[in-house]
């Protein structure tokens, strides 16, 4: 279907399998919950386990479902297409930082301003709620911009 296995910034996707936890599921199903039904299909997760789905209630949006706090949504892309976009500029942004600033360049925030914004005006053309609205986009950059933050302040 087009989605890899694993994708920066700590996303992994299911496989095309009838598995109910490694593959495409509706979220009521995986976690037994009492939601709205057939509302979310689970597409993946981002690092700390919590779902990526795409909500077929809502024109397919991609949302990032918040499992601490009994699966509370929060936007991540207007549709799959964007996210997929969104990974390639992510992934772009990466290997730009790490072939100009070096091997560890991503891993203590060694990034410049221009690299930054590069990405960011990527993003806002494809996206623009991702990158201004609370959601996976808009923590994940600040995230990024913190994480240099402390590592200028702490060398």
């Amino acid at each position: 279907m087009g989605l890899p296995k694993d994708a920066a910034p700590y996303i992994s996707f299911v496989n095309d399998s009838e598995d109910l936890y490694e593959g495409i599921a509706k979220l009521e199903d995986q976690y037994y919950l009492d939601i709205e039904p057939n509302k979310y299909v689970v597409i993946g997760s981002d690092g700390s386990g919590s779902p990526i789905a795409i909500n077929v209630k809502q024109d397919d949006t991609i949302e990032w479902l918040d499992h601490d706090d009994y699966f509370a949504p929060s936007y991540c892309n207007k549709s799959l297409e964007c996210l997929l976009t969104f990974l390639l500029i992510y992934r772009n942004f990466v290997n730009d930082v790490i072939n100009n600033n070096g091997e560890d360049a991503m891993l203590n925030g060694n990034f410049t301003d221009e690299q930054y914004s590069a990405m960011r005006q990527r993003m806002l053309i494809v996206d623009l709620d991702a990158v201004n609205e609370r959601g996976f986009w808009k923590e994940e950059l600040d995230r990024l911009l913190s994480d240099r933050a402390y590592y200028r302040a702490n060398p």
